[in-house]
C-alpha cells in the first residue's frame, strides 16, 4: 500500500505532465496561454469558493498556479508573450528532453 507522501509524489507527477501536454500542445498551435487556460485545458480548474460559507473564493486556479511556479523553477517552462500584451507560458527544451527521456525509457 502506497503512504500519503509517495500517492502526493505520483500526483504531482501526473499533474505536472498534463500541465506540460497543454503546453506542448499549445505551442504546436503557435499559442502562448496563461495559467487560467492551463488551468481549464488540463482540467484542474477548481471553480469558485463561496466566500458567505468561509470557504476561500480566490483558488479558482491555485492548482495550476503551483504546478506552473514548480516547472518554471525546474527550467521546465518559460514565459512567452501572448496577444494582448499579457504573459503565458511555453515548454523549454530541457521538457522536450524531459519527454523524450520517458518515451525512449519507457
Amino acid at each position: 500500500m502506497l503512504g500519503p507522501q509517495r500517492k502526493a509524489c505520483l500526483g504531482m507527477l501526473q499533474l505536472e505532465e498534463a500541465v506540460l501536454d497543454v503546453l506542448f500542445e499549445a505551442q504546436c498551435n503557435g499559442e502562448c496561454p496563461g495559467v487560467a487556460e492551463i488551468s481549464r485545458r488540463a482540467g484542474i480548474f477548481s471553480g469558485k469558493g463561496d466566500t458567505s460559507k468561509g470557504e476561500p473564493g480566490s483558488m479558482t486556479h491555485s492548482i495550476a498556479w503551483g504546478i506552473v511556479l514548480k516547472l518554471y523553477r525546474a527550467g521546465l517552462i518559460r514565459r512567452c508573450a501572448r496577444s494582448r500584451g499579457r504573459g503565458g507560458y511555453e515548454p523549454t527544451e530541457r521538457a522536450a528532453d524531459r519527454v523524450r527521456v520517458g518515451v525512449e525509457g519507457g
